[in-house]
């Protein structure tokens, strides 16, 4: 069991094979897309805290756990409050693209930092480029939109 990943993952392993991951507090992920969202996660300088569940039981792992949250150097800080902040616009951002029938096909990244939005991707259609635009702008929290969007126009073939 590997507990407190840099990128707020969490990684349970069993005999070699991740189990499941999660990223805290809520969201709780089965399968193998542990390094998917985490990226790399083999590196032991990666983790803060490594637990052996072979050696320490789930009920003292979920303690030490919560033991080390109350120490100073697991604390929210100023910059990872802005962080997480950052995070979540992002991830609202992402899940009103994926549900708007305008944009939900289309791959897109979205990175936010301090309110400014930067959504990247490419589209065949200028309407979805324009539509992104608009959806971003309406979530909450969102001052400005930066497309990065790429458009691709579709060729007739000849």
């Amino acid at each position: 069991m590997v507990i407190g990943h840099r990128t707020g993952c969490c990684l349970f392993k069993k005999e070699g094979r991740d189990v499941n991951y999660c990223h805290f507090p809520r969201d709780i992920h089965r399968g193998r897309g542990a390094r998917q969202a985490c990226g790399r996660w083999d590196g032991p300088n990666l983790y803060d805290v490594v637990l052996n569940l072979s050696r320490v039981s789930l009920g003292t792992a979920c303690e030490i756990v919560t033991r080390l949250t109350e120490q100073d150097e697991f604390k929210a800080t100023p910059e990872s409050r802005r962080v997480m902040a950052n995070l979540t616009l992002a991830s609202r951002v992402s899940a009103k693209l994926a549900v708007d029938p305008r944009t939900r096909g289309v791959e897109l990244e979205v990175v936010a930092d301090d309110g400014i939005v930067t959504i990247s991707g490419e589209t065949r259609f200028q309407a979805v480029d324009e539509a992104i635009d608009e959806v971003a702008r309406h979530v909450d929290g969102v001052t400005e939109v930066r497309s990065q969007v790429v458009f691709i126009p579709v060729y007739p073939a000849t």
